[in-house]
């Protein structure tokens, strides 16, 4: 019978001595995420690591503030917690599964969208307009399975693909200069 591998170094400490037993053969230990490999190291790593929550660290008390003009002032501080919690939980199986180390968080397009536009321009309870969300999630999440994503996408011209995310800054833009919601410059 072949010898189980064992985990070198710190890890098979910790391992020996929280009693854990297994093949960790699977695990690769000596160099997460590939790093070597990939030319990189930890200090790397942990430098754009920092610079990437730096970037992303304005996500959770803006998207508080906007799905707040929708939910009431008064749960500001929950909308602020579950947007850290969500960022940190998808960042987290972002990374694991598809073993690059990305930052996910909310998107500011839609979460703008979804308040001004569905609930207090259409009128919807903010309850309705999020299980339609969850429902769009649950079809976008199986469209991507079946590959039916890659396949729409392809019909749709490069010029419209850039003109979207050119709209959604425009519009993010319009929402920051108005007057009830932003800097009071358009009315």
């Amino acid at each position: 019978k072949a010898p189980k591998p064992s985990l070198g170094g710190c890890w098979g400490w910790a391992a020996t001595h929280l009693g854990v037993t297994g093949d960790f053969s699977h695990l690769n230990l000596s160099d997460p995420f590939w790093m070597r490999r990939k030319g990189s190291g930890w200090w790397t790593e942990i430098r754009a690591g920092c610079v990437t929550f730096l970037t992303m660290a304005y996500v959770m008390p803006v998207n508080a503030q906007i799905m707040s003009d929708a939910m009431g002032k008064e749960n500001i501080e929950d909308l602020v917690i579950a947007t850290a919690a969500v960022s940190c939980i998808a960042s987290i199986l972002g990374g694991l599964m598809s073993n690059f180390p990305f930052g996910l968080a909310p998107g500011m397009g839609l979460n703008a969208y979804f308040v001004y536009n569905v609930v207090l321009g259409e009128g919807l309870p903010w309850q309705e307009a999020l299980t339609a969300v969850l429902f769009s999630g649950f079809l976008f999440l199986i469209t991507t399975l079946l590959g039916l994503r890659t396949f729409i996408l392809k019909f749709v011209p490069p010029g419209v693909q850039l003109a979207l995310g050119a709209g959604i800054g425009l519009f993010l833009a319009f929402i920051g200069l108005q007057v009830d919601q932003g800097m009071g410059l358009i009315k």
